[in-house]
């Protein structure tokens, strides 16, 4: 079975329980799932079911789970951020209204798990949901230096990968100890991750809301902090970024200060550790969960080919 599977099977139970209660935004939701990002958690956790040993379908409980986990977490992600997402026509108190609903049906859907571990996937879905809750809260309250920055940065992503990879294992029959030692490897993947969307928030051709806060964006601080000629300019057009050509500039200083470089190296080195991760557990097959690590990863070369940087100049800026 493939991701269109999965895609039908997410959407058929929530459109089943949108029917139920008669429930508009909750149907809306379910379409959601026609677009299930094949590097998303839902997908993570058919892959670990399959690394572990099992089939594919076992992990579709876990799969629907996490998406309307994955749903309730960017409703209330873009209340905090002051964002819209049109796909969801309703008030800001409806959307944090429809987000705790996601976060109470993502727990009823592992009813339809098996019974021997029923009980560990709900625990690890609630634990997901409250550790992305806290690190949102952190991600809202700003960072002071960069090590506050790297702390909400490993808190805010993480959970919901880590969840899918514990969740998807256990169906596949991994003992408890198989499936923690690869849900380790949720943190480097949540990490490449949100620096990815670090970096390509940052050199979009739209403004993105991270110039606001840009203490909270690796990329923006090390542009802030680090010791390079234009720091000075980056400072002053960081106030300015709603004027195009200011905009301009400041990506052009994001790339040749080393920023970029700053945060493509930490990318391969979190692509590097969760692949260590998955290579260390026991499991019957790692290569469904690496390749897709090894997916995740690739978007680095096009970073690197829209920002017009060469290899060579990437391992410069570093040294």
């Amino acid at each position: 079975m493939g991701s269109e599977e999965v895609r039908r099977y997410v959407g058929g139970v929530l459109r089943a329980r949108a029917d139920a209660y008669d429930w508009d935004a909750l149907r809306t939701v379910a379409g959601f799932a026609d677009g299930l990002s094949a590097q998303g958690p839902s997908e993570l956790a058919v892959r670990a079911c399959r690394a572990a040993g099992g089939a594919d379908e076992p992990a579709f409980p876990a799969a629907a789970s996490l998406h309307a986990l994955h749903v309730a977490i960017h409703l209330v992600d873009d209340i905090i951020d002051g964002e819209e997402r049109p796909s969801v026509h309703l008030p800001p108190g409806l959307r944090a209204n429809l987000a705790l609903a996601l976060q109470s049906i993502a727990i009823e859907l592992l009813d339809d798990a098996p019974t021997d571990v029923r009980a560990a996937l709900m625990r690890a879905a609630a634990a997901a949901g409250r550790e992305t809750a806290r690190g949102q809260e952190l991600d809202a309250g700003g960072a002071d230096d960069e090590e506050g920055c790297w702390r909400i940065v490993e808190a805010k992503t993480p959970p919901l990968f880590t969840a899918a990879l514990r969740m998807g294992a256990l169906l596949g029959g991994a003992t408890p100890g198989a499936a923690e030692a690869l849900a380790a490897a949720g943190v480097p993947i949540g990490v490449l991750i949100q620096l990815g969307d670090d970096l390509g928030d940052v050199m979009s051709e739209l403004l993105h809301p991270d110039w606001q806060r840009p203490g909270d964006n690796l990329a923006l601080r090390f542009a802030l902090e680090a010791d390079h000629p234009d720091r000075g300019e980056f400072a002053a057009l960081v106030t300015r970024v709603a004027d195009p050509a200011a905009y301009a500039r400041a990506r052009e200083i994001l790339v040749h200060s080393g920023a970029f470089s700053f945060c493509v190296h930490h990318m391969r080195v979190a692509a590097a550790e969760a692949r260590r991760i998955v290579l260390a557990a026991p499991l019957a097959d790692p290569g469904p969960v690496l390749e897709l690590v090894d997916s995740l990863a690739a978007p680095i070369a096009d970073l690197l080919a829209r920002a017009g940087v060469e290899e060579c100049d990437l391992e410069l800026a570093l040294v």
